[in-house]
């Protein structure tokens, strides 16, 4: 199977995947439906779902996989439960604070089997919950995080597998409005990312020595998180000042997150042109300051 035919699958199949599953009445149980609004229509948490069959078609048929992309591929112990904890949110609800403990012990779970030091052990927890709960901040504009990982992923020796899934959800999701991404998604999208991203450094020390130009690569999420924290965090004369309330404040949900403030000013269509626009220019700076970015 030639290269050109594998993307070409690879972009059509989650087109397919996910159309047939918003549109299909018999998965009424298996994906949440999204309340539909003045501005937002109804549809189903789907994208999640088509990334991940896509995912597993790949690995299971395409096994000449280059050992880049194979490399880029190699921690499904860290994505795929973050997929499995986003199923669970779309489909029942999850708090905050649950949701929070349970993407902590994955995370602490993945790093455990890695040699490092406690300090930077601490950091990779830190950086790796900004960038996972980054990505699902950032899922506000039907298809701006596809187009944004569109971005990420092809500028990432590797990555193209997953980038041309991107554009086939990109596609999916802004043609047929009922298809969503969700919180199943939006966390595969970041935990993907981060062990991507992770994978492709010898050891965990470079990557943390490398920290600063990885977080211009994931410039959007990081801001995201840093402003919505910044936003919510301010307590009132008489409330009473507590770590409970603190993380409640942060957790709970608004439409004043970075792309939103743009969709209001610019309209959406021009938000996530923006935005992709960002990414490439904070990626091609990334990549003047980490070499080992480039491959």
């Amino acid at each position: 199977m030639t290269n050109t035919s594998i993307h070409t699958l690879l972009f059509v199949l989650p087109i397919l995947l996910s159309i047939h599953f918003a549109n299909s009445p018999k998965n009424k149980q298996i994906f949440k439906q999204r309340r539909g609004g003045e501005k937002t229509p109804q549809g189903k948490l789907v994208g999640g779902w088509a990334i991940m069959l896509t995912l597993f078609f790949s690995y299971i048929f395409f096994q000449d996989l280059t050992p880049e992309t194979q490399d880029f591929l190699s921690i499904p112990q860290l994505f795929f439960p973050f997929f499995l904890l986003g199923v669970i949110d779309d489909l029942n609800g999850m708090k905050a604070g649950r949701k929070l403990f349970y993407q902590v012990a994955i995370l602490v779970f993945f790093l455990s089997g890695i040699e490092t030091t406690f300090p930077n052990a601490i950091l990779l927890l830190v950086f790796g919950l900004t960038i996972v709960n980054g990505f699902n901040f950032i899922d506000g504009i039907n298809g701006l995080l596809p187009a944004i990982s569109f971005v990420l992923f092809s500028q990432l020796e590797g990555g193209m597998i997953i980038a041309t899934i991107m554009l086939g959800i990109l596609y999916a999701s802004r043609r047929h409005k009922e298809v969503y991404l969700g919180d199943s998604g939006s966390l595969l999208l970041g935990a993907l990312a981060f062990s991507g991203l992770f994978a492709s450094f010898e050891n965990p020390n470079i990557f943390i020595s490398n920290l600063m130009p990885i977080s211009l690569f994931f410039l959007l999420p990081i801001a995201d998180v840093l402003w919505a924290v910044l936003r919510r965090a301010t307590f009132g004369a008489r409330e009473k000042k507590t770590l409970k309330g603190f993380f409640k404040k942060i957790s709970t949900p608004d439409e004043k997150h970075i792309h939103h403030l743009l969709k209001s000013r610019y309209g959406e269509h021009a938000t996530i042109v923006i935005c992709m626009l960002l990414t490439w220019v904070a990626t091609e700076i990334a990549f003047i300051y980490s070499t080992p970015l480039q491959g």
